[in-house]
């Protein structure tokens, strides 16, 4: 059977919910934490119209949402493309 990478994560949270994931903002979250950020993203990425096999340009302002943003673009279907955000970059509301 074929896996695909967001089972990693699953299977992370199936033996290990709580365990903690450091990320490189100092933010900490569990795998079961993970999984429902990303399944939040997820779930606006279809919403908004984004199909299976789509590519996902990712331009994130923190590390922590990236990892939310990479993993949802997963669980969508989506092949999450990372952008790097210029030094400049301010997030406009």
């Amino acid at each position: 059977m074929a896996r695909r990478l967001h089972h990693l994560l699953s299977k992370a949270v199936e033996t290990n919910p709580d365990q903690w994931i450091h990320t490189i903002g100092g933010r900490r979250t569990t795998h079961a934490q993970l999984w429902e950020e990303a399944a939040r993203v997820a779930g606006g990425m279809t919403a908004d119209g984004v199909q299976p096999g789509s590519q996902a340009l990712l331009l994130t302002h923190n590390h922590s949402d990236f990892l939310a943003a990479f993993w949802g673009a997963l669980f969508a279907g989506c092949t999450p493309v990372p952008l790097a955000a210029p030094r400049s970059f301010e997030p406009s509301e």
